[in-house]
């Protein structure tokens, strides 16, 4: 009758950090997110909802939506069995529909198909960029335009064959790629995303923001400056908070002393945007930094954080409630994967060409 173990597990965010990378990611290239991957998937997205809207009846975001989800079904069966690419979500629910033969694409892959899916990660940009109507799943006429010389007429036959499949996509892939360097026009457009280009290209060897933060706008500027300041304070604080979830009711000095000198340099550095000053975890993350900063009541600052964060800005259980106890919560923090969209937007920025005045780079 033991629970299961899982029940226990937690992938969150205790002491609101990850809140605070984002909101930072978000001033640096705000049309970008953290489940971004390609060029091609924005367009692949516009492709899509033309086609949905062309079989939907009537044309209402949840007809349009269902279909959709059928075009990103078969989508991905095509790039598992006919590709190389593997860097989607859903992909072990997709390989083991790419076993049977013939495509299914009425099994659903993902728990959530429209929050985790193409659409739900791509759906925010495709509207900030104006591709998509900020009201509807529908296109907009520039969202048109990109995709005009693009043709995908698949009929039904097409999602219960392989070869129809096969014939389906990869006749459409090679004009989906014809669009990139359109839509980095668009992508690129805005102050900040224009900004963050122009960074990378006159600084193409650079390793992380800080390093093109002579190049950006003064916000951008000051949040680069930071971001290596944050990464620190992060593993301290988040590698402080699993030795006080085992049980230990203080820290040894040498941490503590880590604690203070981290939360010193990050509340000089200034990592949190104008935009964000007045949220909740803002405020909370300030506030414990200050008192860290001091170097008193380190142990008990971290689970008020925790608390406040937790529970009484997200309305979630903590996962411990007093110095002393053992959590009955397993976490296993990841430290990788923190570089506030780095490398999704070189990546963006190489595959779409982009530069200054549409003029192609090499």
């Amino acid at each position: 009758n033991a629970p299961h173990k899982r029940l226990y597990e937690r992938t969150g965010d205790p002491l609101g950090l990850d809140a605070l990378r984002e909101a930072m990611s978000d001033c640096l290239v705000p049309h970008i997110t953290g489940a971004t991957r390609h060029a091609d998937d924005y367009v692949w997205i516009l492709v899509g909802l033309r086609w949905a809207a062309q079989r939907a009846n009537p044309t209402v975001d949840a007809n349009v939506w269902e279909e959709f989800r059928r075009f990103e079904r078969a989508l991905k069966q095509y790039w598992h069995r006919f590709t190389t690419r593997r860097d989607y979500l859903g992909k072990r629910e997709v390989a083991s529909l790419c076993k049977g033969t013939r495509p299914n694409v009425n099994k659903r892959i993902l728990e959530n198909e429209r929050a985790t899916g193409l659409l739900g990660s791509y759906i925010a940009s495709l509207r900030a960029i104006g591709l998509v109507e900020t009201s509807a799943l529908k296109l907009t006429d520039h969202g048109e335009r990109l995709i005009r010389g693009v043709r995908f007429t698949a009929r039904n036959q097409a999602f219960t064959s392989w070869p129809e499949l096969a014939a389906a996509f990869s006749s459409t892939e090679a004009e989906v790629r014809a669009c990139r360097k359109s839509l980095g026009h668009h992508l690129f457009q805005d102050n900040r995303m224009s900004c963050a280009a122009q960074a990378f290209l006159v600084n193409a060897a650079a390793t992380s923001w800080g390093k093109l933060a002579a190049h950006l706008a003064p916000d951008q500027r000051n949040v680069a400056n930071a971001c290596a300041a944050v990464l620190e304070a992060e593993k301290e604080m988040i590698e402080a908070f699993c030795e006080l979830m085992t049980g230990r009711a203080s820290l040894s000095p040498s941490r503590r002393a880590r604690l203070r000198n981290a939360s010193a340099l990050i509340r000089k550095r200034r990592p949190i945007t104008e935009a964000w000053l007045n949220q909740p975890i803002a405020k909370a993350l300030e506030g414990t930094w200050r008192a860290l900063s001091n170097g008193v009541h380190v142990e008990q600052e971290l689970i008020d954080l925790h608390a406040n964060i937790v529970n009484s800005i997200r309305g979630n259980d903590v996962w411990i409630t007093r110095l002393g106890e053992k959590s009955l919560v397993k976490y296993q923090p990841q430290f990788a994967g923190r570089d506030f969209r780095f490398k999704i937007a070189a990546h963006l920025i190489k595959e779409t060409r982009w530069s200054p005045g549409g003029i192609r780079t090499r």
